[in-house]
């Protein structure tokens, strides 16, 4: 369905396109927030656990590790670590959109750069008359925020997953007898 001959009904195509996209990427971008807080959630629970019962003291409540298996499970302990960070990352707000013009507001981070609210209505009245702009610029930046998010969530689950297994490994075979 061809709608060259029309250009406002092009540009209305557009644009509600554009806005449902838009949408979507808001939602993609909430899922993986909602990832990663769950992930960062589990792993905190678990690191409390580790730090808790560390191998290396000597009592009733600790395991006792012998000295060749205290590298893995301190190797573990960091790699899990280094998973919560990314998750960290992951989730943490960005709330500016570093290539948006300063006469524009198209994130509600942007607002925070204007001094003044004559400065602040007239970049409000110049991103109305550029909806579509806004739209794109938006679509672009979360897009790339939510493969960011996602990524960061991949390298975590990889470096928190590794880090356990060492920690299990070492707390199973590494013990006393």
């Amino acid at each position: 369905m061809e709608h060259a001959g029309d250009p406002e009904l092009v540009s209305a195509i557009t644009l509600s396109f554009a806005r449902g996209l838009l949408v979507e990427v808001r939602e993609e971008l909430s899922r993986a927030d909602t990832k990663a807080s769950i992930l960062l959630a589990t792993w905190a629970v678990i690191i409390g656990f580790a730090v808790s019962n560390p191998p290396t003291s000597v009592s009733a409540q600790t395991v006792t590790l012998r000295p060749e298996w205290l590298g893995p499970w301190w190797l573990g302990l960091a790699l899990t670590l280094l998973g919560t960070g990314l998750l960290v990352a992951a989730v943490y707000p960005r709330t500016r959109h570093l290539t948006t013009p300063t006469d524009r507001v198209y994130f509600f981070g942007d607002s925070s750069s204007h001094v003044n609210v004559e400065s602040y209505r007239n970049a409000i009245v110049a991103t109305g008359h550029a909806e579509l702009d806004r739209i794109v610029d938006q679509l672009w930046t979360l897009s790339r925020a939510v493969s960011r998010k996602n990524y960061l969530i991949q390298l975590a689950i990889v470096a928190a997953g590794l880090g356990t297994i060492l920690i299990v490994l070492a707390l199973a075979v590494g013990r006393w007898p």
